[in-house]
């Protein structure tokens, strides 16, 4: 039915053909996926600190990390599950969706009043030494979800230029010349880090807190 909403822990199934699929090329899709994982080498923390290292001078990883145990998938289509493959239950790491999360909790406190504008200055509900002086202080809570904002400083031991640096030597990645915020996007994940924090501070809840109870 539309609009239909699965209870919590009781994900109900249908065939493919019921829910509108094609059952050999959604067969065909699946086995596609299966044949795609990539299972080695299992350590992840390995994997990662190999894969960055060769371009971000001092890289560490910082946390726990994965290993790989094989593939696993769902297909769910107005909440039935279609089709799945491998242990679905199993925790698995999950790269490049901070941004979109964040960009969720941001609605979160924009629709709570903790946020009055994404075009609200950060440092007018955000205290700390993050968002202070001329450069720092003109951010936006835009500027950090459109990753413009050209921050600089150091957080969690982790300068703003360790991500990706540009540049010819160490002093160029060190120094790059400012830009006003909101004026050219750079792909960096120590300001959305940034973000991440920025929002706990004004939620003053654990992200994953809100996005459970929300």
């Amino acid at each position: 039915a539309a609009g239909y909403v699965p209870p919590r822990g009781s994900w109900a199934t249908r065939d493919p053909a019921t829910a509108g699929f094609d059952p050999a090329k959604l067969a065909a899709a699946v086995e596609l996926a299966k044949q795609q994982t990539a299972a080695e080498p299992q350590d992840l923390h390995q994997v990662i600190l190999e894969h960055y290292s060769a371009r971000e001078p001092g890289y560490r990883v910082l946390g726990p990390t994965g290993t790989r145990a094989g593939g696993s998938g769902l297909v769910v289509r107005g909440g039935y599950v279609i089709a799945q493959w491998g242990d679905v239950e199993r925790p698995e790491m999950t790269f490049s969706v901070a941004k979109s999360v964040l960009a969720t909790v941001a609605g979160v406190a924009v629709a709570d009043g903790r946020i009055s504008s994404i075009d609200e200055r950060v440092a007018s509900s955000v205290p700390g030494p993050w968002f202070v002086g001329e450069h720092n202080g003109a951010i936006s809570w835009r500027h950090l979800l459109e990753q413009t904002s050209d921050w600089r400083g150091t957080l969690w031991d982790v300068p703003d230029w360790a991500d990706r640096p540009t540049g010819a030597n160490l002093r160029e990645w060190q120094n790059p010349p400012l830009v006003a915020p909101g004026t050219v996007h750079e792909y960096n994940d120590v300001r959305v880090n940034l973000l991440a924090l920025a929002l706990l501070e004004v939620l003053r809840e654990p992200l994953p807190v809100v996005l459970r109870e929300r």
